[in-house]
């Protein structure tokens, strides 16, 4: 597993390439071949897997366009109860927030049914006002954040 994560952290996505998303498809594709079935992994496994993915989010440009291999790899991991997951979604998307992380907490929001889920909309809220975000970020979450708020 120390490897896997290893790999994780280092691998840094080459945006002048034409094709970067099929590199990304390729990387998260081989890394799920090398590590199998998520429900054999221990929650210390988990916690580091999870763990390297955000590092991996925090090492990318933060307008890095959405990758659904990503997105389903890193939801996989924890799921279905995402007690890892959740609270390293949102002190991720707290203290950086990127394209990639502002669409895990839509669609975590979207799941979710827990006594959170307000809070977690308002926090779409102010991901979509603050400067310290970039602005094709504070746009998407601002896009997300009406989604959650309109009627339904």
């Amino acid at each position: 597993m120390q490897q896997i994560v290893c790999k994780i952290k280092q691998f840094k996505v080459d945006e002048e390439i034409e094709d970067y998303e099929i590199e990304i498809i390729d990387f998260f594709e081989g890394i799920s071949e090398e590590i199998g079935d998520f429900d054999n992994l221990l929650e210390v496994q988990k916690l580091q897997l999870i763990d390297a993915l955000f590092v991996f989010l925090l090492n990318q440009n933060p307008d890095l366009e959405e990758n659904f291999e990503f997105v389903h790899f890193i939801e996989a991991i924890d799921s279905p109860i995402y007690e890892i997951y959740e609270s390293k979604l949102i002190k991720f998307n707290k203290e950086n927030g990127t394209i990639n992380s502002v669409l895990l907490l839509n669609r975590f929001i979207n799941g979710s049914n827990n006594s959170k889920k307000q809070e977690y909309i308002e926090l779409m809220k102010y991901i979509s006002e603050n400067k310290k975000y970039t602005a094709n970020v504070r746009e998407r979450a601002l896009g997300f954040y009406k989604y959650q708020t309109e009627e339904k």
